[in-house]
């Protein structure tokens, strides 16, 4: 039991040094110093919102989706830094563009469009960005970028965190193997032990689990059917005892007959209470054997259950080793093709 707590605490600790290793790498590759390249050739643009005057775009691999910078540009250490014109624009622009996916996708973005001034890379998706000033273009320029970092590291983070849920499901599921494995053999046991014994007083050979719980019902009626019966018989008995000890029947027929109908009531009640006896010792049997079967079926569903937890977490386990292994582009800082941007002023046609 050490040696295996040990174990999966060195697991735990390599994993979180390599993941740490792999943060680190990561911030590292984040440190890089873009070239901006101010161009004196201006353009037009279609569709371009009248505060934009400078247009900045670069290429990245194409294994990012745009998706919604442009909510999350306020959230980057670049956003304090732009102009107050530069912030409210922006501004604008999201409230614009806080609409259904659907919408979305029909009207578009104009931050990534192709356009005849922009040639993109094979392999590459081009990125635009606007700005009411030329230094306001370059921070919209490192906030998209920075945004596209964090979303790469939070995705390596995902990774992480489920490789290390994975991780603790397989040891979770270790310890309770055995146990429900253990647990299983005895409810087998006890299952088996009292079917044999409910077989060979009901006469059946299958379906045993149906029949007794079939059994429960019919026997559970028989007794209230029972109960109700020595209640009238016991009310018939003490009417007649009173009346035979009230002093007021004095007949001598009638007594007898009183006597006779009290010996019968009695020796009724005791055929009822046999039957009652025997239909609470058949509900019982009955009722343990229904209920071992149902205790067997859940621990065994457990074990199935778990047994395919452990199986699936190994699977994961693999899949994210293997990732965080040889991490995939898409959980790395961007890759800005030839580390520069390029600006064009932007002209009213």
């Amino acid at each position: 039991m050490i040696i295996s707590r040990m174990s999966q605490l060195l697991a735990v600790v390599a994993v979180t040094c390599f993941f740490s290793m792999a943060y680190a790498e990561q911030s590292k590759q984040t440190k890089r110093e873009l070239q901006f390249e101010l161009s004196t050739i201006s353009i037009g643009l279609p569709y371009c919102p009248t505060e934009t005057k400078y247009v900045g775009s670069f290429h990245v691999i194409k294994d990012r989706n745009l998706g919604s910078w442009i909510f999350g540009i306020s959230e980057t250490s670049q956003w304090k830094q732009m102009s107050e014109a530069q912030r409210q624009f922006i501004s604008k622009l999201q409230n614009e563009y806080r609409v259904t996916e659907r919408e979305r996708q029909r009207i578009g973005t104009p931050f990534s469009s192709k356009t005849e001034y922009t040639y993109t890379p094979e392999g590459m998706l081009t990125y635009r960005v606007h700005g009411v000033s030329e230094p306001d273009v370059r921070r919209m320029a490192e906030a998209v970028i920075e945004w596209l970092d964090k979303k790469a590291l939070e995705k390596l983070e995902e990774v992480q965190k489920r490789l290390e849920s994975e991780q603790n499901t397989i040891a979770e599921a270790q310890k309770k193997l055995p146990k429900l494995e253990e647990e299983c053999k005895q409810l087998e046991a006890q299952a088996d032990e009292k079917a044999k014994k409910y077989t060979e007083v009901n006469y059946i050979d299958r379906d045993i689990t149906k029949h007794a719980e079939k059994s429960m019902e019919e026997l559970a009626r028989n007794l209230r059917t029972a109960d109700f019966e020595l209640v009238g018989l016991q009310a018939r008995i003490d009417l007649i005892v009173k009346y035979k000890t009230g002093g007021k029947i004095t007949d001598h027929d009638t007594l007898i007959k009183l006597n006779q109908m009290l010996m019968a009531d009695e020796i009724e009640r005791a055929g009822v209470l046999a039957r009652r006896s025997a239909y609470e010792a058949a509900f019982k049997l009955a009722k343990e054997l229904y209920g071992a079967m149902i205790t067997r079926g859940s621990v065994s569903s457990q074990k199935t259950a778990w047994e395919r937890k452990l199986k699936n977490a190994k699977e994961d386990v693999l899949i994210f080793e293997e990732i965080l292994d040889d991490i995939p582009p898409e959980m790395r800082p961007v890759e800005v093709y030839e580390n520069k941007v390029t600006i064009h002023p932007v002209r009213i046609d």
